[in-house]
Parts: C-alpha cells; sequence; structure tokens
C-alpha cells in the first residue's frame, strides 16, 4: 500500500483460542469480498466479480463466474496476439484493463522476484454495474483490475532454498515476457507503457522497497509478534507441515528469514537494473539528488512523496517532479545542478541533465505575500 498500489490485503498479528485451547500465532489477513470494496471505495448497488489463477487462463468452479471467465480468457488472448503499437489496438485493450494498474502491479510482482507467480496466485477484478451505471475512469467503469495478494514466494522465501542470493540474481523480465505473460510482452513493445513500468519499478527501487524502507517495516512487523510467534513454537506439534523440515520450527529459522528478506533488499537493485538493461536497453544509470530549500516543503518525484531523496535512474526514461510547497510558502523555481533555476512547475528530467553521473535538484520556495493561519495538528486535552 506505501507503494500506491490500491488493492492490497492487509493483515495484523494475532493469537487463537478455540474453546480455550491456545492454538497460536497467526497473521490476520483481510478478504478481497463486498466488506472490503464497500470500505474501499463506497456502497455501491452492482457487484465486483473476481476471477482466478492464472494470467493467461481463467478457471472456476462457480457457475455464475463461468461466463466471466469464458469472456476474459477469449479477450485476452486476442488482445494479446495484437500489434500493441497500432493505436487502435491498444485502445481496445484500455477497454478490457487499466493499463497502468496492470503495470505497477507487473512492476511489483517482478521486483519481490515471487515465483509462485504469474501463472498462479493472478487475481483481476471487475464492477458490474446495477442500476447507478457505471462511472467512467473510476473503480466502477468496469475495467479489469490487479488484486495483489499471496507474495510469500518473493523475497526469497522458499524454503528448500539454502542460501540467500539464488532468487534475488534472477533475471525474471525474460521469463514473464517470452513464457508467462503474452499480454505483458505486447505491452513492452510499446515505448509509452515500456517507460511507465521501468519508470515505476525505479521507483520502487528508490522508495518502498529500498533496503532502508524494508528493514524499518519488516522489523515492525516482525516485533509485533515476536514474543507471540515464540510461544506458538515452544508448543510441540502446533507448528509444521511439508514447508518445513524436521527442527526448523524454530526462532532460528524465524529470525534468518527476517535477515534474508532484508539482504534481497539490499541486493536486488543491481540485478533488478541489470535486467532492464539486458532487456529494455535502458543502461544510462545515474544517481539522482533532490532537496528542498524550506523546511516544511516537500516534492513528488514521479510517484514518491518525501522532503529528500537520493537514488537511481535512468537516462532513457523521464522522470517528473513535482513540487509541493508548505504552508505559507510559494513555489520559486527549481535550482539543477547548482548552474541553473527552472520556474516551471513541473520539472522534467532527462539524460541531457545529467552531469558527471548525477543530477541535483532543490525545490525553491518563498514566503507568501499574505501568511495565512495554518494547523498542523489537533489534540485533545
Amino acid at each position: 500500500s506505501q507503494a500506491g498500489f490500491p488493492d492490497v490485503q492487509y493483515a495484523t498479528a494475532a493469537c487463537v483460542y478455540v474453546n480455550g485451547e491456545y492454538f497460536g500465532s497467526y497473521w490476520l489477513v483481510s478478504d478481497f469480498d463486498r466488506e472490503y470494496f464497500e470500505r474501499k471505495y463506497g456502497e455501491y448497488d452492482g457487484t465486483f466479480v473476481i476471477l482466478g489463477d492464472g494470467e493467461v487462463e481463467k478457471r472456476t468452479e462457480d457457475d455464475e463466474l463461468q461466463s466471466y471467465v469464458d469472456a476474459y480468457n477469449t479477450l485476452y488472448a486476442e488482445l494479446a496476439a495484437k500489434d500493441l503499437t497500432i493505436e487502435t489496438n491498444y485502445r481496445q485493450v484500455e477497454q478490457f484493463l487499466d493499463v497502468e494498474n496492470y503495470l505497477q502491479y507487473m512492476a511489483i510482482e517482478n521486483y519481490v522476484g515471487n515465483m509462485d507467480w504469474p501463472s498462479n496466485n493472478l487475481r483481476v477484478y471487475r464492477y458490474v454495474a446495477g442500476e447507478s451505471g457505471y462511472l467512467e475512469n473510476s473503480v466502477f467503469d468496469g475495467r479489469y483490475r490487479m488484486l495483489l495478494f499471496d507474495a510469500d514466494y518473493g523475497f526469497e522465501l522458499l524454503f528448500y532454498h539454502d542460501t540467500v542470493g539464488c532468487l534475488v540474481s534472477e533475471m525474471t523480465l525474460d521469463k514473464i515476457m517470452n513464457d508467462k505473460s503474452p499480454l505483458f510482452a505486447a505491452l513492452m513493445r510499446r515505448e509509452d507503457c515500456r517507460k511507465y513500468f521501468v519508470s515505476y519499478t525505479l521507483d520502487l527501487m528508490n522508495g518502498v522497497m529500498s533496503a532502508e524502507n524494508v528493514a524499518e517495516q519488516v522489523d515492525e512487523l516482525h516485533e509485533s509478534r515476536r514474543e507471540e510467534l515464540s510461544r506458538t513454537l515452544s508448543v510441540e506439534g502446533l507448528v509444521g507441515g511439508l514447508l518445513l523440515d524436521e527442527g526448523q520450527a524454530s526462532m532460528e529459522t524465524v529470525e534468518w528469514n527476517v535477515e534474508r528478506i532484508k539482504a534481497f533488499a539490499e541486493h536486488r537493485p543491481q540485478y533488478v537494473l541489470q535486467d532492464i538493461a539486458e532487456t529494455f536497453d535502458y543502461s544510462s544509470e545515474y544517481r539522482l539528488k533532490v532537496t528542498c530549500s524550506g523546511m516544511a516543503d516537500s516534492v513528488r518525484v514521479n510517484s514518491i512523496y518525501c522532503k529528500e531523496l537520493e537514488g537511481t535512474y535512468l537516462g532513457e526514461v523521464p522522470v517528473v517532479i513535482t513540487p509541493l510547497p508548505g504552508p505559507n510558502a510559494e513555489f520559486a523555481g527549481f535550482k539543477v545542478n547548482d548552474n541553473y533555476i527552472i520556474e516551471e512547475k513541473t520539472l522534467t528530467l532527462t539524460g541531457d541533465d545529467v552531469l558527471n553521473g548525477t543530477v541535483q535538484v532543490e525545490l525553491l520556495t518563498k514566503e507568501k505575500e499574505k501568511p495565512e493561519l495554518y494547523i498542523a495538528s489537533l489534540s485533545a486535552a
């Protein structure tokens, strides 16, 4: 959800008792049901149809969903086989699904290296209108969108691998494009879709999937259930199964996997960049450093909202920086590489702005002529 992807499962740690008997600690995970959609998007008089399992072929045992499955499978095959560089063909894809939502989803799954996907664990949903009809360019417009769930085989969390490094270095784009996702491959022949996918991937790498942020989030989650999980593992016979060898149900295994996730986040960027270079021939790496002159100012770098940012980007893929001046401040310009000031309110960086492998950007603001009252927070006594 930190990445701005709308439909994800939320989880919280919980311990379970049945008739007073302790059954251990678990992750309590939200489901994609009517209550979820109403809480997320408000009341509606239609219905949301959810289809799974793989990307290319949906399957169902529900007779009421069979017509949707058949229609999806037929249209997916037709669109994936077309030349999507032809605009009329691409417009058909845009009517079928939310393309940006799809590309964001593919970027996330690819980045975390989910090896139990996309032939499995891939669900889409669409709204089927009631009396109120459809609402264009919203979740109620009838197009398919993606549900992000069951990515537990990402971040190298495969029990039968013994060492860190066996998945973090895998070049995953080739497998997706040439084997498991023909629609994605067809979209990647379009420059706009290709650059959107890469741009969002770089935002993940420099933002929510950065080593620092992943470590912070994982430590917070782990700490939320550490003591209760230790208790669970101490009860003989409560934890086990096909994915755990004898003796693996221990806090040592848990701690090892926590560090494994952190190691994946630390090393994944270099291989993602290599994969992008080999697949799309985007290889002009540079370091981008963005700062703000005012303490209350912030910026949006592509999809990342921040007060400052330092990360790796590619000269072939534009970076768009939008100013977000603080209270009682107004935009005055961008200083680029300490050499010149740009007064346009949206700054687009390209490879031409790179100087000695870096681009430095500072947001400049000035005080408003007529200050306004600003309330930062309220608290009850």
